[in-house]
């Protein structure tokens, strides 16, 4: 005579494979979300890491316009001082 299992029996193994296979179907639902939400942020990252990177270049820009803007300044205050002093020369004359 060989193991007989009782119809709770039965029922309970029955029970605790679906509960393992929900177990699975949960885990592989968590991988997937896990993945789409790592996919998710390194886009998200992705496009904040250009966007700083735009701003960036545009300030480095600025900067250098800036900079092109301020020699441009100080040539023409040298072309005035010498033509003031040129001009002070004459009438001083």
């Amino acid at each position: 005579m060989g193991f007989r299992p009782s119809a709770t029996w039965l029922v309970g193994l029955i029970y605790e494979q679906a509960a393992l296979d929900v177990a699975r179907l949960n885990l592989e639902a968590a991988e997937i979300q896990l993945n789409q939400t790592l996919k998710a942020d390194k886009a998200s990252t992705q496009s904040d890491f250009e966007l700083a990177q735009a701003e960036l270049n545009r300030m480095k820009q600025l900067e250098a316009q800036r900079a092109i803007a301020q020699a441009e300044l100080e040539s023409a205050q040298n072309r005035f001082d010498i033509q003031q002093a040129r001009l002070r020369a004459i009438e001083a004359q």
